[in-house]
């Protein structure tokens, strides 16, 4: 029986130009006030989807929504 291996998925591959990325956006905390290690937009959709990389299905149902909101 021969099993197709694919690679894995990256959480979420997508790149922003700087200018739409959200690091300088008016909700961005700064400092020692930051809630997550994350300086942009992406970077803080990466965290929250790496919260659910124990389940497959819901990764890749909120990854796809994800790539939707940010483009």
């Amino acid at each position: 029986m021969n099993v197709v291996s694919h690679a894995p998925e990256p959480v979420l591959a997508i790149a922003l130009p700087a200018t739409l990325d959200g690091s300088t956006g008016t909700n961005r905390a700064s400092g020692a006030h930051r809630q997550i290690a994350a300086n942009t937009d992406v970077e803080a959709v990466r965290l929250w989807l790496a919260e659910y990389a124990a389940s497959p299905h819901t990764l890749r149902s909120y990854r796809k929504e994800a790539v939707r909101l940010l483009l």
